[in-house]
């Protein structure tokens, strides 16, 4: 605990933690994880995984870090071990982030499948997130196996439903690209990809290179 003081030794002692207890130590990691540079967030993020659900109340707070890499490594983290719990607070994220980590937290939320497909129709029906963030939400829906839910919200009968699930075809170029710079080694992406990309190998890593 004292280690996790220091810059030097704070994400080994925070992996160490995680292994002794997880459920004991998850709060004080989450502390620490919100001062973490890039580096460490990704070496951190599998001992989170291997803590699973003890991680989750964690990581739900950790999705208000002050750090856009932190927030984003938070949210790709529960979507990988399928904490609903963090739908409500991706969804915000998704329809109120600033900057351009909103496309990441997109696909993060999008990976919750039908459960994510049902509070993004109800979050559009009360004007709770922007109609082109929603659409490319959809778009990832749509690329992860759920095209048919897509094509059926087209003849929603709440034209502001219908009209966003029509406009996700010309957002599909966009969905394959970001997936084919986390699949192919040589594809070099920029900004929140960048590091979501490292993310997705800490995260998969038995995934193809």
């Amino acid at each position: 605990l004292e280690l996790m003081r220091h810059a030097n030794h704070r994400c080994g002692a925070a992996i160490e933690l995680l292994r002794r207890d997880p459920a004991l130590h998850a709060d004080a990691v989450g502390v620490a994880l919100r001062d973490m540079r890039r580096e460490e967030v990704v070496a951190l993020v599998p001992a989170l995984v291997r803590a699973g659900g003890l991680a989750a109340p964690t990581l739900l707070d950790t999705l208000s870090a002050k750090k856009t890499f932190v927030r984003q490594a938070a949210a790709l983290t529960l979507a990988s071990l399928q904490a609903d719990a963090a739908i409500p607070g991706l969804l915000a994220l998704v329809a109120n982030e600033s900057t351009t980590l909103w496309e990441e937290l997109a696909r993060a939320l999008a990976a919750f499948g039908e459960l994510a497909e049902a509070a993004l129709v109800d979050a559009l029906v009360h004007d709770a997130i922007p109609q082109d963030r929603a659409a490319l939400v959809l778009a990832y829906l749509a690329k992860g196996g759920f095209a048919a839910n897509v094509d059926e919200l087209t003849r929603a009968p709440n034209p502001k439903i219908a009209v966003v699930a029509a406009s996700v075809a010309p957002r599909m170029a966009v969905v394959e690209r970001h997936l084919r710079e986390f699949y192919d080694a040589s594809a070099t992406p920029t900004g929140p990809r960048e590091f979501g990309k490292k993310l997705f190998r800490a995260l998969h890593p038995d995934s193809p290179r």
